[in-house]
């Protein structure tokens, strides 16, 4: 909600000042930050300085942080991708700007901003450096938010360089859980009329994305002059 709000606000209330040009440049120069620097940051900050040390909620924060800038850019331009004829003929039929956005300009734009959750979602599930600066890393179910934790994707990183048999088999079983899981949750979303997968699953993922991306719009294309020509 904090993201969205943000590319909300961008599109939507801000004006094209000075200011706002250095908060968009912030914010995608903080999208392409190394994962590491987030490590860095919330163990300064969460772990040290918060005292809230190597835990669950020191890991959430760190990788809330982390996928902020991601959805917020993707987020926004998506909103200003909506032809701005939308808004013009809301507005002349009496809706206020908040009804615009709300009922006009974010459902046109929701492949968009599904697209930028779950590139967040995505780099969030995918972490491993952040994650093992701050989390813990200690093999056990968590009975509360600052209890330590290893993640599975620390969990292959840590242990992958001397597992052997067994033990490297359960290794790459949780890099397919990650993978089944991600793909499932991609299925999902498509089932629901998002048609923008895009950057989810990596160039093959992206490429079926798109396939399937033209094929909704061409069906979607044909629904609207059905329903025209009817």
């Amino acid at each position: 909600p904090l993201a969205i709000g943000a590319a909300i606000f961008l599109a939507e209330y801000s004006t094209d000042s000075r200011l706002t040009r250095w908060v968009r440049m912030a914010i995608v120069n903080l999208a392409g930050i190394p994962s590491i620097v987030y490590g860095l940051f919330g163990l300064g900050v969460f772990v040290l300085f918060l005292q809230f040390g190597t835990s669950l909620v020191a890991g959430c924060l760190t990788l809330s942080i982390m996928t902020l800038p991601v959805i917020i850019s993707t987020a926004e331009e998506a909103l200003r991708a909506v032809p701005q004829s939308f808004r013009l003929v809301s507005r002349s039929l009496g809706g206020s700007k908040w009804q615009t956005i709300w009922r006009v300009t974010v459902p046109a734009a929701r492949s968009g901003v599904i697209t930028a959750i779950m590139l967040g979602i995505g780099r969030a599930i995918g972490e491993t450096m952040a994650v093992l600066m701050v989390a813990g890393n200690v093999i056990q179910l968590p009975t509360s938010l600052f209890a330590p934790i290893r993640t599975l994707t620390a969990n292959i990183a840590l242990e992958l360089g001397y597992a052997l048999d067994l033990h490297r088999s359960a290794l790459f079983v949780g890099g397919l859980l990650l993978m089944t899981g991600m793909t499932t949750l991609w299925q999902f979303i498509l089932f629901y009329g998002v048609v923008s997968a895009a950057g989810l699953g990596g160039l093959t993922s992206a490429l079926f994305g798109a396939l399937l991306a033209k094929w909704f719009e061409r069906r979607r294309g044909t629904a609207i002059s059905l329903a025209i020509a009817g």
